[in-house]
């Protein structure tokens, strides 16, 4: 979710859902830091983060509109160079998983920044920022799982790190990574969509818009070869689709709320209702 629609409480369908302690702060705290880095570099013309009006939302979500007409979330943070390019940055305050060496976010957010790189050849560069070991630290764990995260901890050492979302893509065959998983968040089923932590690097601006500067001389549409897993093939092969299906039309391979007419994620099995319907008909905020 964007930065500026998270919420301190969070409540799942018994309301018994926990504060997220400091993650309004937290989060702000890092998209600050992320903007004051890249603002720096003599090549960024402006760095904002993104508010569109009201007509441009998805569910109260800042969005994007597509060439095709459709909105997408949008990500954090909209940057425009002094050549006229456009590219976005998305902020994540969270621990990379304990006992798997990855990272990731709702395949629904994925989706939309993928769109936005495909139709409008605007890249998305995906920054995570772990919070201290001893938070992301399971507490009851072995001493050698322990150790091990540890060392995965240290390659960034708390600091913000990431990738070109169109470069994370790429499939390692020996990992099968990125994946899509179905797992419980706030004890409701959503599909993540992950990536091994290795595709990604410290933050450095100077790198970062080089690699751009590559990525925007090559259409999306012409990048994607055999060897890069594309999206819609990691969705056929984790939530269905079939062979016909076309890039351009990926979004239907959501289903579509039978209330607010959008595509979204499922969170239970044959849901009919995005998780913002649901909860307006069953009275919660």
């Amino acid at each position: 979710m964007p930065i500026n629609e998270r919420n301190d409480t969070y409540k799942h369908e018994n309301g018994l859902q926990e504060k997220k302690e400091n993650s309004i702060t937290n989060s702000k705290s890092l998209v600050t830091k992320v903007e004051q880095l890249f603002k720096a570099h003599p090549d960024i013309k402006r760095i904002t983060l993104y508010e569109p009006d009201n007509t441009l939302r998805i569910n109260g979500a800042p969005a994007v509109k597509l060439p095709n007409g459709k909105l997408v979330i949008a990500p954090d943070l909209l940057c425009e160079l002094h050549d006229g390019n456009f590219f976005w940055i998305e902020v994540k305050d969270k621990c990379q998983r304990f006992y798997k060496h990855d990272t990731g976010a709702d395949i629904h957010q994925i989706l939309g920044f993928y769109q936005i790189d495909y139709y409008c050849n605007q890249p998305v560069l995906m920054v995570f920022q772990d919070s201290t070991l001893e938070r992301c630290t399971v507490k009851n764990a072995n001493e050698d799982l322990k150790e091990e995260f540890k060392k995965r901890w240290q390659k960034f050492e708390g600091e913000p790190y990431g990738n070109w979302l169109r470069n994370s893509l790429i499939l390692d065959t020996t990992t099968k990574y990125p994946m899509i998983a179905r797992e419980k968040s706030r004890e409701l089923d959503m599909y993540i969509f992950y990536f091994d932590i290795s595709v990604f690097s410290k933050l450095n601006s100077i790198d970062l818009l080089k690699e751009l500067s590559k990525l925007q001389k090559v259409d999306i549409k012409a990048y994607e070869g055999e060897n890069l897993l594309t999206f819609e093939s990691l969705i056929k092969k984790s939530i269905g689709g079939n062979d016909d299906y076309k890039c351009e039309s990926i979004s239907n391979l959501l289903p579509i709320c039978q209330s607010c007419n959008k595509s979204f994620t499922p969170r239970t099995q044959n849901a009919v209702l995005c998780i913002d319907c649901w909860k307006k008909q069953h009275g919660y905020s």
